[in-house]
């Protein structure tokens, strides 16, 4: 027989293995989900990192900088083109001379005459490296024969308007005294409408 100190001891202990039994029972095994399948894998929450926002609520992301660039770049880009345009038409106009129209032709009534000769007759300190001009009433037909100049030099007779315009290519010498000479008549000057020179004109 047992004593009663001795029963007691072994009470208690047989007590403490059930109470350790009972606890290993009710644990979850840690690969269980909520509802107690097996083959539920557990449920895990990730949350978003704080530097990197999910919303784009008062948030710039970075494929919204990219294409806000972009379409800076293509505005500046067409601005580029179009003053590049215009400038290289207005070069274009000034090359091709149509940045100024040539002056207009004028018709005086009376007989077809020499209005003016430039430089003027008497003229001691004129250019001898600028164009001799020869303004008519009218404007002179471009077949008719050109006026002489004494002494001659190489240049080109060319008809603007209502002149006969000679450029020199070689400047008349300094203090050299010219001699123009403008022929009328029936194989003289003539104008655009057929009207004859009715008296030559002689310029020193």
């Amino acid at each position: 027989m047992l004593s009663g100190g001795r029963v007691g001891r072994r009470v208690a202990a047989r007590g403490a293995s059930f109470s350790r039994i009972g606890n290993r029972a009710g644990e979850v095994p840690a690969g269980l989900g909520s509802g107690g399948g097996a083959g539920d894998a557990p449920v895990r929450q990730s949350a978003a990192p704080p530097d990197h926002p999910t919303s784009t609520g008062g948030v710039v992301l970075p494929f919204q900088r990219r294409r806000v660039r972009s379409k800076k770049t293509r505005v500046i880009a067409a601005v580029t083109a179009i003053v590049a345009l215009v400038a290289g038409g207005a070069v274009y106009l000034l090359t091709k001379g149509g940045g100024s129209p040539p002056p207009a032709a004028v018709t005086l009534p009376g007989p077809f005459r020499v209005t003016s000769v430039t430089p003027a007759s008497g003229s001691t300190a004129a250019n001898g490296s600028l164009p001799v001009k020869v303004t008519f009433s009218a404007p002179p037909n471009g077949r008719s024969p050109r006026p002489a100049l004494t002494p001659s030099v190489p240049g080109t007779w060319q008809i603007i308007g209502d002149s006969m315009v000679f450029t020199p290519k070689t400047a008349f010498g300094p203090s050299t005294k010219i001699t123009l000479s403008v022929p009328a008549g029936r194989s003289g000057v003539r104008s655009a409408g057929g009207l004859i020179l009715s008296s030559p004109k002689t310029a020193v």
